[in-house]
């Protein structure tokens, strides 16, 4: 069986105009208007029993900028019934295996995804590999080679802080003054918008305050490392301020107790922190050895994992640097008790 493929001729003109809707146009007949450019063009009767019982034919989507003077029906093609076209090309999304003549159109975008089901975003539906984002991911074993569940993970941040004098760590000031006397409302939230906790809620003098947030939160669980909010509400008006908690070493911790965690490892040993949370790419006030302030600094996106178990010692890894877009999968070997 053939089939005919109608081949239409478009001289064009260069005049602009706004466009029409659509027009008809037979089958071996001539159709000229300097006046409109067409959106749709149908063609209709043909033979019907030669091209698949089609009643019209619509072509959409040509230039519909520039009008075309003359519009002719040239000629036929006779096409044979065994020639099928489409994308011939096995990777990609719209692969047809009965084609076997190139249309040209080959989609490798719309399948994409990340097939691995470690990542946060591994896609069930995925047919070709694209890019995997793991936040900071990783998996716990021990020298033996078995998974390690119920771990606490902990993440600290380099601010190159070291040698940081801790006394009173990790607590931290917090000032407001109040030109006339006010309801204040002080409270800290999390880089997720999260409430931590509520520091102030009272009515208060006129005065200049400082308040003291020793980075507990609303349990009385000491939170994790990271930026955190303060926000101030006073006689309407609202303010708000970055401040920066790094405990840094958690060696002395033997167990989690009322520490907070960023994640516990699941029975095959697998951890997964999101990005979203984290404080990776902030810029904050510096400080000295001494906490002195100096000169902003931008978080790096390098991190040190700390590990709480209640049956091995308390562990750190070596500093990571991690990917900002795809972030870092770890492979860690815990010390036997």
């Amino acid at each position: 069986m053939m089939r005919r493929l109608i081949i239409l001729l478009l001289i064009v003109g260069c005049e602009e105009y706004a466009p029409t809707n659509h027009t008809h146009i037979d089958t071996g007949e001539t159709f000229t208007d300097t006046l409109f450019v067409y959106d749709t063009l149908i063609v209709t009767n043909y033979d019907t029993t030669i091209f698949n019982n089609y009643d019209t034919l619509i072509i959409t989507n040509y230039d519909t900028t520039i009008v075309y003077d003359t519009l002719v029906v040239v000629d036929t093609v006779y096409i044979d019934s065994d020639d099928v076209y489409g994308c011939t090309i096995e990777d990609a999304c719209n692969y047809n295996p009965d084609a076997n003549i190139y249309n040209g159109n080959c989609d490798f975008t719309t399948c994409a995804g990340c097939m691995d089901t470690l990542a946060f975003n591994y896609d069930v539906n995925a047919l070709i590999e694209g890019d995997c984002s793991y936040g900071i991911s990783g998996q716990l074993k021990d020298n033996n080679g078995d998974n390690v569940e119920n771990a606490a993970i902990l993440l600290t941040y380099d601010l190159g802080l070291e040698n940081l004098n801790r006394i009173n760590m990790p607590c931290t000031s917090l000032y407001y003054s109040l030109p006339q006397s006010s309801d204040v409302y002080l409270w800290i939230e999390s880089m997720c918008g999260d409430t931590i906790n509520v520091i102030v809620d009272e009515y208060r003098d006129a005065g200049s305050y400082f308040v003291t947030w020793c980075a507990d939160d609303l349990n009385g669980n000491t939170v994790v490392d990271g930026n955190y909010i303060a926000h101030l509400i006073t006689n309407g008006s609202e303010s708000n301020q970055n401040t920066f908690l790094l405990q840094y070493d958690f060696s002395e911790l033997e167990s989690i107790g009322s520490q907070n965690y960023h994640a516990m490892t699941d029975n095959n040993g697998i951890f997964r922190i999101p990005f979203d949370c984290l404080s990776f790419g902030i810029e904050h006030l510096g400080m000295d050895a001494f906490g002195n302030p100096t000169d902003n600094i931008v978080v790096p996106y390098k991190t040190q994992v700390w590990i709480i178990h209640d049956d091995y010692p308390t562990f750190s890894t070596d500093w990571y640097e991690v990917d900002p877009n795809n972030g870092v999968f770890l492979n860690i070997d815990l010390p036997n008790p």
